[in-house]
Formats: C-alpha cells, sequence, structure tokens
C-alpha cells in the first residue's frame, strides 16, 4: 500500500505470493511492485516502508548484491530512480499494520487487485 505525506491511501495492490517460501524474498516482490505502482501512478514524493531491515539496508547500499533477493533489490533501485524524492524507511511490524492486513486478504485472490482508494480490508 502507497501512503501520501498525508497519510491517505494512493493506489494499493495486493497479488497472492503463495509460492514464495522466502520472507525476504517475498518482501522485495512486494517493494518492487509498490515502485512499479508508484511510477506507473506518476506518484511522487513517497516514502516506502517495510519491517523488513535487511531489504532497506540492501536498499541503501551502494554494492551490488547478487543473491537471490539483491537481484530484486536491484530492480528496485532501478525503477526508483525514475521516482522524484522516493525513499526506504524501515519501520516495526506493529507500524506496517496496514500492509499485513492487504497481504493477508491477497491469500483469497488469484491475481493481482489493484485499488485506488483505501481497501475495504483495511
Amino acid at each position: 500500500m502507497i501512503l501520501d505525506h498525508l497519510g491517505q491511501c494512493v493506489p494499493a495492490c495486493s497479488e497472492s505470493l503463495k509460492e514464495i517460501l522466502n520472507p525476504k524474498v517475498a518482501e522485495a516482490m512486494t517493494l518492487r511492485r509498490a515502485v512499479s505502482l508508484a511510477r506507473e501512478e506518476g506518484c511522487a514524493d513517497l516514502v516506502f516502508k517495510s519491517d523488513c531491515l535487511s531489504v532497506i539496508q540492501r536498499l541503501a547500499s551502494p554494492t551490488r548484491d547478487r543473491s537471490a533477493v539483491g537481484f530484486i533489490v536491484n530492480d528496485i533501485k532501478v525503477v526508483a530512480s525514475d521516482l522524484p524524492d522516493a525513499s526506504f524507511l524501515h519501520v516495526r511490524r506493529h507500524f506496517n499494520i496496514l500492509a499485513h492486513v492487504l497481504a493477508r486478504s491477497s491469500l483469497n485472490s488469484p491475481s493481482l487487485c489493484i485499488f485506488h482508494y483505501s481497501p475495504d480490508c483495511t
């Protein structure tokens, strides 16, 4: 879910990642989807939040990471370079509740869902 500077929902998406067993890979894939959606929607001045410290640290690192997560992180960096003033922030899990509610709702959906309003599940 992408929030603006007032905390209002901009666009949000929900997609099942049932086949992904590695939580870091799933979190990186989720961030990649969010950054891509933000670029497609023409959003700017965004803060992408994640409770996965490892992924946030990899995004902040200038070194190239050749791990499975690293390849996704590199994709995120490339797409984010098109977003003015995009940043990434680590937050504790209890501050990331909306994202987890949306993720749980994706378990019941076989395809990508994009919301241009705050979804009912939140």
